[in-house]
């Protein structure tokens, strides 16, 4: 029985406010996992995560640290940032 894997997982996120626009995030995420018993694991892990935000970095402000932005078409944020995902899985 392997109780150890390495996982890779891609996400995206889409973000508005209802008012002045709209944000993607994508996230690429490395993550090892633990698996304590049959149905139980837990799974950590270094992300590398990419934000666009299209209502002129009003969404974009709650990714307070970016490692570099640049702005793109039409005037929109573009940044990134490094980030770490964890949590726990539970198989029914």
């Amino acid at each position: 029985e392997n109780r150890l894997r390495l996982n890779v997982a891609a996400s995206s996120l889409t973000m508005t406010d209802f008012r002045h626009g709209h944000a993607y995030k994508y996230s690429l995420a490395v993550l090892g996992e633990l698996r304590v018993t049959r149905a139980v694991s837990v799974f950590a892990g270094p992300s590398a995560n990419l934000v666009l935000d299209y209502a002129h970095g009003s969404i974009a402000s709650v990714f307070p640290h970016f490692l570099w932005t640049t702005t793109g078409k039409n005037e929109h944020l573009i940044g990134g940032y490094a980030g770490a995902t964890g949590g726990l899985s539970i198989a029914l």
